[in-house]
């Protein structure tokens, strides 16, 4: 019985069943859509990390510009010059990762490959730089 008028309906008006067809896929998104917002949703979460992690080592630079800006002032005039030596160094650093945040931020999907893989490498060595630093502080006030 239910049949008859759907078949009817088939015959008879092609045109209207085809356009209401059209109208439920382009409603449903076609798939692509959610695929699409789910790429994003990763990585917005993966920029929020790795900003993290930036924000982190920019922290920790900010801590050793601190120390060093109190051991200048207590400093002797020979040390006190090496030691804004190395707080430029450090100012640097942070300056770069600065630079990098921006580049996080403005990543894409295309091309967030090759920033996170630029980032990766300028973190670690930022890092290593300023452990250097430390380092090297720390030997010259032990030593003086």
């Amino acid at each position: 019985m239910m049949k008859k008028p759907i078949r009817h309906l088939l015959n008879r008006h092609p045109a209207i069943i085809l356009m209401l067809l059209l109208i439920f896929l382009a409603s449903c998104g076609g798939g692509g859509g959610a695929q699409k917002r789910v790429q994003d949703e990763k990585l917005r979460e993966v920029k929020q990390s790795v900003s993290q992690n930036i924000h982190s080592a920019r922290g920790d630079i900010q801590q050793r510009i601190t120390y060093l800006d109190e051991q200048i002032e207590e400093a002797e005039a020979e040390v006190r010059e090496q030691l804004e030596a190395y707080r430029d160094t450090l100012q640097q650093q942070e300056e770069r990762l600065s630079e990098e945040l921006k580049l996080v931020e403005e990543a894409t999907l295309e091309t967030w490959d090759s920033v996170l893989a630029h980032v990766s490498d300028v973190i670690r060595t930022t890092r290593s730089k300023t452990n250097e630093v430390s380092l090297a502080v720390r030997e010259m006030l032990e030593g003086e």
